[in-house]
């Protein structure tokens, strides 16, 4: 049987090997969530708010690009390759469609932005989310239907039961270094951490946020 010693250092030279290959690739811009979302809003229109938003969301899961990298225990991600950007035009669309061809050269969090995925974009935003009937969309779907967040008490319960399942099923499971504690449900957001003594300012990704 292989000690200890020797599997953590295997796992640790396995994810050296990982972020090695994540450093190594540039930030990039990837069309696939926002073609997919506007396909399903076309065929969904007139439909309620709360089937639209769940047959886009099935057609994402169903449409998104799939990667398997060597070494990866853990798979899944949410853009079609490592460190790229997915879009999410139910937000916010005319400040990107205005400032993608800088986000290669701006001075925080480039991204490279090729001329089919900027060809992709600019259809799939034009086509739903962008003018009156475009911010018309927007304020459905971020205020309308029931999510998270939107004072809803079913769905926060929903939300609360998945945490708790995710809770229990890492409870007491250790890193490959041995490290334990609470598990990592939410992390900083980027908005939040701009302006903290320390920290350079940071840009707006091309997510929206």
């Amino acid at each position: 049987m292989l000690s200890t010693d020797l599997l953590t250092r295997q796992a640790v030279g396995r994810t050296d090997l990982l972020r090695d290959a994540i450093l190594d690739t540039a930030p990039a811009i990837c069309p696939d969530r926002a073609r997919l979302l506007t396909e399903s809003y076309r065929e969904s229109e007139g439909e309620p708010i709360i089937l639209r938003k769940a047959r886009a969301f099935a057609r994402i899961l169903e449409g998104m690009s799939i990667y398997i990298h060597p070494g990866e225990l853990v798979v899944g991600n949410q853009a079609s390759r490592p460190r790229a950007a997915p879009i999410f035009p139910e937000y916010s669309v005319d400040w990107l469609l205005q400032e993608m061809d800088d986000f290669p050269t701006r001075p925080l969090d480039q991204f490279q932005v090729s001329e089919e995925a900027k060809a992709e974009l600019q259809e799939a935003m034009a086509t739903n989310f962008q003018g009156q009937r475009g911010e018309e969309v927007r304020q459905l779907l971020l205020n309308k239907a029931p999510k998270f967040g939107n004072d809803d008490d079913y769905v926060d319960l929903l939300t609360k039961k998945v945490a708790d399942c995710f809770a229990e099923a890492i409870h007491g499971l250790a890193t490959v270094r041995g490290a334990m504690g609470p598990p990592p449900s939410l992390s900083l957001p980027t908005s939040l951490r701009v302006g903290l003594p320390g920290r350079p300012p940071t840009a707006g990704g091309p997510e929206g946020r």
